[in-house]
């Protein structure tokens, strides 16, 4: 079964985006994941 994937980027706390993205992907019944990037750490260059 496939996995629907949502993507914040916005650096606020449960803005409306995250409320926006986490409530679409709780609609769609089918096993999603939500990641929030500005909580993911920097990413250093290689």
């Amino acid at each position: 079964m496939a996995t629907i994937l949502g993507i914040s980027g916005s650096p606020v706390h449960n803005s409306n985006i995250d409320q926006t993205i986490q409530a679409i992907l709780a609609a769609t019944g089918v096993q999603t994941r939500f990641i929030k990037l500005s909580q993911m750490g920097k990413m250093q260059p290689r």
